[in-house]
């Protein structure tokens, strides 16, 4: 529950492209969206005892795996599965550190299974110190793990591929900024060795397990509520939540009202963060992602679509998706998997990395050109691809800029937005940024005049 209903989206707001969906609230999660947590906070303590209940599993299965003969057993086929396991354990390891360093910094680093004699009060260890040692593990690990076509789970289990892409990811948030205890923002001073190891980890997974992306972006999302799990394709890996699990639909996606009185099967759903107005302009209009992303509707009693106000909701997730109904009174426990990683992020990390190093380069602007060829139709490519490609690679910080802009617009709603602007310092930058656009909309509503007059009224 410190992760379904709590990490995966709804502690990741407010950001440039999700908003939460009130401000009058004192609760727990609006203290944390509002950046101003007490210390009674329940869902801080919920994640931080998940995390650590995480880690302790996971040190549990590594010290069994390492300590076990199956390990180097003179079976290939054993000795490779039991060395994948221990990839899965240290990758889940890595993921709960990473989110404890972005949440709180500097924190306990425990990398022993329980036991008696060892100490339990341990202090705080340098973020940055965490972060380089659940890199190397991965380092250490990725190549003796399963492609996803080879687990036995496919995408619904930790696959070498997620572990290539946590690589990438730790290293860009090693290699980016972090908050200081004296509150100042700090970037360390080797941090292009870090973006080296991104570049050349995703690099690596384009190498050796490219693939096509999915031409049709709706279905990529479609695939999470038919339960359908393609491997070799955009999603990496997947969190998969049994029915009667899960919340994907219920916290999170286009709002549906069901419950008494309903005359459909869905259940109701709602959405806890929602998408300013200012996201939904920021689209090119011929942009196909911006209709997915962005739900201009809510399902209602009768199972008829309605428009919304200003709650724009994820348009990428609903309970009314799936094939299966779960009942007029369902809410909680959709079962619908959660998107940890696509194959996308893998070629927007790698743009990233390569321009911080390199520069603009053609590995660089060809990366950034397969994203945007998705989101465009073909007859489009030249002005939408090629030459704003050209137009945004005149120098490192446009191209920087554009990636920026890039990630917004493909992953909206994924909840990871506010990861990227921690590590890249421009968290407070894009939050005022964001204020005044909308306020500047506001004003041209009321004027007529000014540089979002053009607006449509609805």
């Amino acid at each position: 529950d410190g992760f379904r209903s709590r990490l995966s989206n709804n502690m990741m707001g407010n950001t440039d492209i999700e908003r939460q969906s009130g401000w009058t609230s004192a609760g727990d999660r609006y203290q944390i969206w509002d950046l101003d947590a007490l210390s009674t906070n329940g869902d801080l303590r919920q994640f931080w005892n998940a995390a650590y209940t995480a880690i302790r599993d996971a040190n549990i299965a590594i010290e069994g795996l390492e300590e076990s003969e199956a390990l180097n057993s003179k079976d290939v086929q054993t000795s490779r599965l039991m060395n994948h396991y221990l990839g899965e354990a240290y990758t889940l390891r890595a993921y709960w550190y990473s989110m404890l360093t972005y949440f709180f910094g500097d924190v306990p680093n425990t990398r022993q299974a329980p036991k008696a004699g060892i100490d339990f009060f341990l202090g705080r260890e340098d973020r940055n110190k965490i972060l380089d040692q659940v890199i190397d593990d991965l380092i250490n690990i990725e190549e003796k793990m399963l492609w996803a076509d080879q687990c036995q789970f496919g995408i619904e289990q930790v696959n070498r591929e997620f572990a290539l892409g946590m690589i990438a990811r730790l290293a860009l948030q090693r290699g980016g900024y972090y908050l200081k205890p004296d509150m100042n923002m700090e970037r360390p001073a080797d941090y292009k060795k870090y973006y080296q190891i991104a570049r050349d980890y995703s690099a690596k997974l384009i190498a050796q397990k490219d693939r096509p992306l999915p031409k049709d972006f709706r279905q990529i999302f479609m695939n999470l509520h038919k339960f359908i799990l393609p491997v070799n394709a955009e999603i990496l890996f997947e969190v998969p939540f049994a029915l009667g699990n899960g919340d994907v639909g219920w916290n999170i996606g286009i709002d549906v009202a069901g419950g008494t009185g309903a005359t459909h099967a869905f259940g109701s759903g709602n959405n806890y963060m929602s998408m300013p107005v200012s996201y939904y302009f920021s689209f090119d209009t011929l942009d196909r992602r911006r209709d997915i992303t962005c739900g201009l509707y809510k399902i209602d009693v009768n199972f008829q679509e309605q428009f919304v106000g200003l709650n724009i909701s994820q348009g990428k997730f609903s309970r009314h998706f799936v094939d299966n109904p779960q009942g007029t009174n369902s809410a909680k426990g959709t079962g619908i998997n959660w998107p940890m990683m696509r194959y996308a992020d893998i070629l927007l990390m790698f743009a990233e990395a390569e321009n911080e190093i390199n520069g603009p380069t053609a590995a660089a602007k060809e990366a950034l050109s397969r994203v945007r060829q998705r989101a465009f139709d073909e007859s489009l490519w030249s002005d939408k691809v090629d030459q704003y490609i050209t137009q945004v690679s005149g120098n490192k910080d446009a191209f920087f800029n554009a990636i920026v802009e890039e990630r917004a617009w493909e992953f909206g709603g994924e909840m990871i937005r506010k990861l990227e602007l921690i590590r890249w310092g421009i968290y407070s930058q894009k939050m005022a940024q964001t204020v005044e656009t909308l306020k500047e909309m506001t004003d041209a509503a009321i004027s007529g005049a000014g540089k979002y007059a053009e607006l449509p009224d609805y």
